[in-house]
Parts: C-alpha cells; structure tokens; sequence
C-alpha cells in the first residue's frame, strides 16, 4: 500500500509541475510564418468535385502552434466523413513553405512551395495512399481578406486532373455572451 501511495504522490506531483509549467497556445505566428498568418482562425468551406459534381462542406480551423513556429490545422467533412490534420510551416534551410497533411482514411501527403506570387500560392508534392503515390498540386488563390480558394490536382500521365474546388471564408467569431456595458 505504500508504494501506491508513493507513486500516486508523485504523480500528482508530476502532474503539478507539467501544469505550472505548460504554456498557453501560441496566439501570433513567428516573423517566418507571417506570411501564412492569413490562414489562422476558423473557415467555413464549400467543396466540389468537378469530376462528378459532388458537393459538401468543411469547416477547417488553422492555429499557431509552439510559439508561433508552426500552424496546425483541422478540418472536418460530415457528408465526407473525413477528418484531417495538417501542419504548415517553413523549412528552414530552403526557406520553403510545407504543409504535410494526414487523413482519416489513412492518406497523408506532403507539398511544397517556394512562397506567394501575390495573391496566388502553389503547393506541389506527393499523396500516398494504400494505392500508391500519386503527384498533387493545390492551388491557393486570396479572393479577399477572408476568403480563398483551393484547388487540388492529382498527376495523371501527363495531365494535371481537378478534383477538388474548395471555396473558403472565415467564420465570424462567436459572440460574446456577455451583455452589453
């Protein structure tokens, strides 16, 4: 019995120091990332498959991670019943843009750029799935302060193929549920 409460005691005090010593999330991105500050908060999306027409939604959320050094994003489909985790970041001896980007259906990929040609960011890399590795562009184009669009290629032969159109807005913050001074 004492040595239960030996180890729940240093548990609990384990678990103390983790706690006094954790930090609160990252609320700006570093002076490398602030070009992709764009991205952090929370986007409500459309997507469609120009191939068959299909159409749902997304909502993805984007947050500065360990002190601003990375953005880790979320998304979720319902109708697709997909969830993704990404990570953008900048490769700091080419000084590439990243994003590495896993799925609920086991896919991840990895894409590349060397940065914004104004409004426009091109990102190209490799998808592997259970079927192999497939080439992958997306295509990120600013249509406002809020809004963008993504559009993702795969590499058939020769061929560039769309397969996904994502048209992107920030949700408004929620508000307050405090009254009014």
């Amino acid at each position: 019995m004492t040595n239960v409460r030996i180890a729940l005691a240093l548990l609990v005090v384990s678990l103390t120091a983790c706690i006094r010593t954790a930090r609160p999330p990252a609320t700006n991105v570093s002076d490398r990332l602030a070009d992709l500050a764009f991205f952090a908060g929370t986007w409500s999306a459309t997507v469609e498959d120009p191939r068959n027409g299909e159409r749902s939604t997304l909502t993805y959320r984007v947050e500065p991670v360990l002190d601003g050094e990375w953005l880790a994003g979320y998304g979720h489909s319902p109708e697709l019943n997909l969830t993704v985790r990404d990570m953008w970041g900048r490769d700091p001896i080419s000084r590439e843009i990243f994003r590495t980007i896993f799925d609920s259906q086991g896919i991840y990929g990895v894409i590349r750029s060397a940065g914004w040609n104004g409004d426009v960011l091109v990102l190209e890399g490799e998808a592997r799935t259970d079927e192999g590795a497939v080439a992958v562009r997306e295509t990120i184009t600013r249509t406002g302060p809020s809004a963008f669009r993504a559009v993702w290629e795969m590499r058939t032969g020769d061929t560039w193929v769309t397969y996904s159109i994502e048209e992107l807005t920030r949700a408004a913050a929620p508000k307050s549920s405090r009254p009014a001074p």
